[in-house]
């Protein structure tokens, strides 16, 4: 089949008007030429982005045919080259949008928000119970060795100056496995979350009701206190952290 013949028809294959044998002919060119099933592939695009659109947008009846009018005026030739820079156009732009749309769901403050529950409501959830330890020990070097292949980096376990280890657990943290430390303060709990990620939500501290939300980089690892003591006390233990 001669490919401009074919291109001249291939609008009308695609909105199934053509006859069975002109169908069966088609199909065949598409399987052997590659440039004709892109030109395919691009009327297809188009008519599925057109048949969302429809019942939402309804173009004036002048747009509607200067469309029509550009569409003879040009040819099926013309006109196929034509859907497919419009089509790539659209892929392109919807390509940015959705760089630019993952950025602002990472730094949204609704995102930045709903971590700081999600940590507050881990530390309630086990930071409260004597039951979630998988690890029970003060010695920091026990602990680390549980931590050993558990997780996608190595274990960090440091001293809270005036906090006495527990012990921890691995828990997930907006989706990744993070290390939990269980600390005592006096006759209240701790818990350090040590994440191989950058959390900005808590760049500064932040509280919900009685908690508070600390965090600092340590390397490439961020370091989250959360407990019930003030935020310049989290402040200070995160600062004189060591291993």
């Amino acid at each position: 089949m001669n490919c401009n013949k074919h291109v001249d028809t291939i609008s009308a294959y695609v909105d199934g008007e053509v006859t069975p044998e002109e169908r069966v002919a088609m199909e065949r060119h598409f399987a052997s030429c590659s440039e004709c099933s892109r030109r395919l592939a691009s009327y297809r695009s188009l008519k599925h982005i057109v048949g969302r659109l429809q019942g939402r947008v309804s173009l004036p009846e002048p747009v509607d045919a200067r469309i029509g009018g550009l569409r003879f005026r040009f040819g099926e030739q013309q006109w196929s080259k034509w859907i497919q820079w419009l089509t790539g156009a659209l892929a392109a732009t919807a390509a940015v949008l959705a760089v630019y749309l993952t950025f602002w769901v990472k730094a949204s403050p609704e995102r930045n928000t709903s971590l700081v529950h999600e940590l507050v409501a881990d530390h309630v959830r086990f930071g409260q119970s004597t039951m979630a330890t998988e690890v029970a020990s003060q010695d920091p070097s026990v602990v680390s060795r549980f931590f050993a292949n558990r997780l996608d980096f190595d274990p960090y376990v440091p001293i809270l100056a005036g906090a006495d280890l527990i012990g921890g657990r691995v828990c997930t943290i907006a989706g990744s496995k993070s290390q939990l430390l269980f600390y005592r303060l006096g006759d209240r709990k701790l818990s350090l979350y040590v994440m191989n990620q950058p959390v900005d939500a808590v760049s500064q501290c932040r509280q919900v009701g009685q908690h508070h939300v600390c965090g600092r980089r340590h390397g490439p690892l961020s370091l989250v206190l959360v407990g019930d003591e003030s935020d310049s006390a989290l402040e200070e233990l995160l600062k004189r952290a060591a291993l």
